[in-house]
């Protein structure tokens, strides 16, 4: 794995996630160090890359799909291009670009289903307007988890669509559950991080 390459992928996340150099060295590794690596001028040990990682809110794995996969920056642009489109509200859109996506070879990994499955299932009910096909498909997103007791910050949030989706269907009190669920969640992911 190349010393510049890794420094390119921590310096692009902690950028996308407006953060300094001092906020992600905290704990881990000196600031210096963290521009270093940035630098290209060191590669850091597994442990501080482990560190690293999970400050970013990534796995070891996403550093070596960087490297290593061609298709990669395709598969990240695509799913950059669906969350724009969910912010914008446009779930036409993101129902089309999921439909010519759903069966290309390089989104049929656990990770790249699960995101196209969840995002589905928001379309099924903006663009559809059925909440059982939408709950269903949200459902079987969350059941794509790795572990159901350790959730990422993705099936956090795949649990606050499906909130939020019991809340546009007025049944505050199975949407709160979910939003509960997900806030507690988040707070246990939050806390592992620190």
């Amino acid at each position: 794995m190349s010393t510049q390459r890794i420094g390119e992928v921590v310096r692009e996340i902690r950028k996308y996630l407006n953060i300094s150099q001092t906020e992600l060295a905290k704990g881990i590794c000196t600031q210096a160090l963290i521009s270093k690596i940035e630098k290209g001028e060191v590669i850091p040990s597994a442990e501080i890359l482990y560190y690293i990682a999970k400050r970013l809110g990534i796995t070891l794995d996403y550093f070596f799909d960087r490297m290593e996969n061609p298709r990669f920056t395709y598969v990240q642009e695509f799913l950059y291009q669906i969350r724009k489109l969910i912010r914008e509200r446009n779930y036409e859109e993101v129902a089309i670009l999921i439909k010519a996506e759903k069966n290309n070879p390089i989104f049929q990994n656990r990770k790249n289903r699960q995101f196209l499955v969840w995002h589905e299932g928001i379309c099924a009910y903006y663009t559809e307007q059925n909440t059982q096909k939408s709950l269903d498909l949200l459902h079987q997103a969350l059941n794509m988890a790795v572990s159901p007791d350790n959730y990422t910050e993705k099936e956090v949030e795949i649990l606050n669509s499906i909130g939020i989706i019991y809340s546009e269907e007025k049944q505050f009190t199975k949407s709160a559950h979910e939003q509960r669920d997900a806030c507690s969640r988040l707070y246990d992911i939050h806390q592992t991080i620190l």
